[in-house]
């Protein structure tokens, strides 16, 4: 049910997308971008012994990532953006949004001044097994979840019991985030 300004909806099986124009927009001229990807970049390595190592990212825009992961059950109510993968009147089964850019088993890896925007999800994950992480100068607008989330011990069909543990106990926890404004 749209109702508002700037509203859309997409019904995959008429392959029909509804949107009701903002203020001041000319649907004659308007662009409309439509993401395919989850994500478009991920450092991930192979295993939290065999980790992605010394890489740099500096000044690249990432923008229009998509994120449907929550179409079926929704996110709930708790902090962190969580949504959920699974729910029965049992069990509550969760994860965190996919990011624009994923980081995972990896160490000594920068994203410095970037911008990540228009996009589903969180714009940076910081996930399972990554240390000396550096975020720095960063511009993250127009995202549906969080800018940053670090949540390493949060993964598909956990339990939750480490939810708000940003570390392994006896691993380095070396995560810097500098430069951030609330826009």
């Amino acid at each position: 049910h749209l109702d508002a300004k700037g509203e859309f909806y997409f019904d995959k099986q008429a392959g029909k997308l509804y949107y009701i124009p903002k203020e001041n927009v000319d649907m004659e001229t308007a662009e409309i971008w439509v993401p395919e990807l989850e994500g478009l970049l991920r450092i991930r390595g192979s295993a939290t012994n065999r980790r992605v190592e010394n890489l740099v990212f500096n000044g690249i825009v990432f923008e229009y990532a998509g994120f449907t992961a929550a179409e079926r059950t929704g996110f709930i109510d708790l902090q962190a953006a969580l949504y959920a993968v699974e729910s029965t009147e049992q069990i509550l089964k969760y994860d965190v949004p996919t990011g624009t850019v994923h980081i995972e088993n990896a160490e000594n890896i920068g994203i410095q001044n970037c911008v990540i925007r228009h996009a589903g999800g969180n714009g940076i994950n910081v996930y399972l097994s990554a240390s000396e992480i550096s975020l720095t100068g960063n511009q993250i607008t127009d995202i549906s979840a969080s800018g940053i989330q670090i949540a390493p011990y949060v993964s598909a069909k956990t339990d939750g019991k480490d939810l708000y543990r940003p570390y392994s106990p006896g691993e380095p926890n070396n995560y810097e985030v500098h430069g951030v404004d609330v826009v």
